[in-house]
């Protein structure tokens, strides 16, 4: 599979940016020296690399993923949090409901 254009745009505009070469920002990232070219002519990284780079550029690696096309969609921290909160919330036995929105409620006023 291919680099989607997305992801391209992005690591050329954040080399110009940097001031870096490609080779460059590949060390950076921990990478081989070759990534970064390999990526930008089509080349789909791994799952490596687009963490290295997510930590180097500063992007949640989320987002990254969805540059990347590993993802369909970035997720974002509260919306995991809160499916989090929903899936516990199912789980809990009627009564432990109740007692579980009284604390919620006494929490938010």
């Amino acid at each position: 599979m291919t680099t989607p254009s997305m992801l391209i745009r992005f690591l050329e505009e954040e080399m110009e940016k940097r001031n870096l070469s490609g080779a460059e920002l590949s060390r950076r990232a921990g990478l081989a020296p070759n990534a970064i070219s390999s990526i930008i002519n089509g080349t789909k990284p791994g799952l490596k690399a687009c963490l290295g780079l997510s930590l180097l550029l500063g992007v949640p690696i989320d987002q990254f993923l969805y540059m990347a096309g590993h993802i369909e969609k970035p997720s974002s921290a509260h919306e995991y949090l809160e499916q989090q909160a929903v899936d516990a919330f199912r789980r809990l036995p009627p009564d432990r409901r109740d007692i579980a929105l009284k604390m919620m409620r006494a929490l938010i006023e």
